[in-house]
């Protein structure tokens, strides 16, 4: 996979465009095998 980046962010000015289905499936049920999944809030908190 190549990613063109067009722009100095992280992710504004490349072709990362978030689909909102496959962020829903990532972030519901495959990062959640890997690690615990938290909102900055939750992080924060904790620190």
């Amino acid at each position: 996979m190549t990613v063109t980046k067009l722009r100095v962010s992280a992710f504004a000015g490349s072709d990362l465009d978030a689909d909102p289905e496959v962020h829903r499936v990532l972030t519901e049920k495959v990062f959640p095998r890997q690690a615990d999944v938290v909102t900055v809030g939750e992080w924060t908190a904790k620190l």
